[in-house]
């Protein structure tokens, strides 16, 4: 690995979706910033895998991410990553960190659009696969664990978890004609592994990248931003009124009386859904969209408590079981049982 001469710096992530560490690096007297990740050796041995047959192999342009080596101590693995533009890339900051700061939409959209248009030019192709939804995303986010996790520990808020996780799973069993997108997708496309400096973006984490749902990543940043972007000091009068606007994709008027907090999420997912829907060129797709933040919210549930941050993460968790409830009676609106 580096020798690593300058200033280490590691920033906490209490709610983070990963099992990872990320550290923030000045290698070689601060010439060059670098992350490294820590995580289990197989995930880093996977991530590795992936990036190769991917990324590595791809014209992604002079901005990009490179995977500079891994190694691994016992069972535990480390990568290091460094970003490619325009001479030293520096002033980056986690995509977490750009969205609390920055208020307007369209210089928060613009990152995003970047990366989804290098990603296009890299992966122009989408194909058609004849799997189930679920299986889809449990491919991706091994969603059984965690819908077991979440059986076997509901969340803290009534005993209604059973019964909606065994409807869903009803409806899911009926969806087996299902043949949605498929695109080359990253598979972790939460804050903490987005970097920025305001025009472009940088990757990082490339462990489940590969063919997957083609809404997935989109419906991921969603999902972190409605449940762990937006700060723990919003209401959960304004949190129910956001999610009821989100969960009609046609609406277009803004809830009086919502906060600036839950206002902002409120357009910048308009403005993420808008850039999904233009990046597959596909026409009724809401369906596909609807269920993949189903099952994206119903990870975020399931994720196993860590004690560091332990407060912040049940209102995640709590924040994506609202959710998952919201979007689960929307699906039902949108495909009643038996119309396939």
């Amino acid at each position: 690995m580096y020798p690593i001469e300058g200033k280490l710096t590691s920033s906490a992530m209490p709610a983070s979706r990963g099992r990872s560490l990320v550290l923030r690096a000045r290698i070689h007297q601060g010439k060059a910033q670098k992350v490294v990740k820590i995580a289990k050796a197989h995930r880093v041995a996977h991530e590795s895998k992936n990036y190769k047959k991917y990324i590595a192999s791809r014209a992604l342009g002079q901005f990009h991410t490179r995977l500079e080596t891994t190694a691994f101590f016992w069972d535990a693995g480390a990568s290091v990553y460094s970003f490619l533009g325009e001479g030293d890339v520096k002033h980056l900051q986690a995509f977490r960190s750009f969205y609390a700061a920055e208020q307007d939409i369209d210089r928060l959209l613009k990152p995003i659009r970047f990366w989804r248009d290098l990603w296009r030019q890299a992966f122009p192709r989408f194909t058609t696969t004849t799997c189930t939804i679920f299986e889809a995303y449990d491919k991706l986010l091994g969603l059984n664990k965690q819908l077991a996790r979440l059986r076997e520990h509901p969340v803290g808020l009534s005993a209604e978890p059973p019964q909606l996780l065994q409807r869903i799973h009803d409806r899911m069993n009926e969806l087996s004609n299902w043949r949605g997108a498929r695109w080359i997708v990253h598979g972790d496309f939460h804050a903490d592994n987005l970097f920025t400096d305001g025009d472009h973006l940088w990757l990082i984490d490339f462990e489940r990248t590969g063919p997957g749902p083609a809404y997935a990543d989109f419906c991921e940043l969603e999902i972190d931003v409605v449940t762990r972007l937006l700060p723990s000091t919003v209401s959960s009068q304004d949190f129910l009124t956001l999610t009821q606007s989100l969960i009609d994709f046609d609406a277009a008027d803004e809830p009086p009386g919502l906060s600036w907090e839950a206002d902002k999420a409120l357009k910048f997912v308009r403005a993420l859904r808008k850039l999904a829907f233009e990046t597959t060129n596909r026409q009724n797709q809401l369906p596909d969209y609807l269920w993949g933040l189903l099952c994206d919210a119903l990870f975020v549930a399931g994720m196993r408590p860590r004690a560091r941050g332990l407060q912040e993460q049940m209102i995640q968790r709590e924040r994506a079981w609202l959710y998952a409830s919201a979007l689960s009676a929307q699906i039902d609106a949108v495909q009643p049982a038996g119309r396939r």
